[in-house]
């Protein structure tokens, strides 16, 4: 397969290479530290990890289920590759992503899948890390300087808003507000390395290109809407917090270029479910 054209991503801080750098401390230094990477997001990030289960380790960088973990993609979704392949040592990764996710359990009236109690919301996740491994031990030793903590969330709550026709820019205030509550939890418990991840271009689905252009055109301004909301809120958020690193990955303009350009991926088929 061809090379992927690089991430792109705008950052609040610094370039790239400072991301790179930080889930990739050196294999050459004999006293390298295990990078610690807590994931919070939907059916787009989950692998299945149980916290009841065995933590990350060396032998299993997911902790639990065998790598690489219960997906959606039937194999190594971004956060196996992004934890397995693409680095040059351990790095540990928490990933408490849940299917059917949504933002927060309250904000939208939720589909049957998304109403089932093991579903956890962004809320519930943020939860389920603080009353966990939230507070470094000697099982989960991640500290301020070594952990990345990476959020993909808002998919569901922009899909399920516009199934029951919500005011889209009122309920992605609503959403946002109750996404950077979260993030500023996470910063208050030592947090200070962030990947966030936009909405990506979900209406150019197989389900959204079965309807009409008008409805296509309205689901992409309600992706739009969100992402640019999302962009501005995480920037006002460096900007409070001179301590920390931001980077939002523009998986919306990645995913949209690898659909652009379909025969360059050596992909065949961009439009079947």
């Amino acid at each position: 397969m061809a090379s992927p054209v690089p991430l792109r991503y705008t950052s609040t801080s610094r370039p790239t290479q400072h991301l790179v750098q930080l889930v990739r401390p050196t294999l050459s230094n004999p006293s390298y530290k295990l990078t610690k990477t807590p994931y919070s997001g939907d059916s787009l990030s989950t692998t299945g990890f149980n916290i009841t289960g065995p933590l990350p380790n060396t032998l299993n960088p997911l902790g639990n289920p065998p790598f690489p973990g219960v997906t959606e993609v039937g194999g190594e979704n971004w956060v196996g590759f992004a934890t397995a392949s693409f680095n040059n040592t351990v790095v540990l990764t928490y990933n408490f992503a849940n299917s059917n996710a949504t933002i927060a359990r309250a904000t939208l009236t939720p589909t049957s899948s998304s109403a089932q109690p093991y579903v956890t919301s962004l809320v519930d996740q943020v939860d389920l890390f603080l009353s966990s491994v939230g507070n470094a031990s000697e099982s989960a030793p991640w500290t301020s300087a070594n952990a990345l903590f990476s959020i993909w969330m808002g998919s569901q709550d922009i899909s399920l808003g516009f199934n029951t026709q919500q005011d889209q820019s009122s309920s992605s205030d609503t959403l946002i507000a109750t996404y950077c509550t979260q993030v500023e939890r996470l910063y208050n418990s030592g947090a200070r390395n962030f990947l966030f991840a936009n909405i990506p271009p979900l209406d150019r689905s197989p389900a959204m290109l079965n309807q009409s252009s008008t409805t296509q055109s309205l689901f992409k301004s309600s992706i739009d809407t969100f992402n640019l909301n999302l962009q501005a809120r995480l920037a006002s958020f460096q900007s409070a917090h001179n301590d920390i690193q931001t980077f939002l990955w523009d998986t919306n303009a990645q995913i949209a270029n690898i659909l652009d350009n379909p025969l360059y991926f050596e992909i065949q088929d961009i439009t079947s479910s």
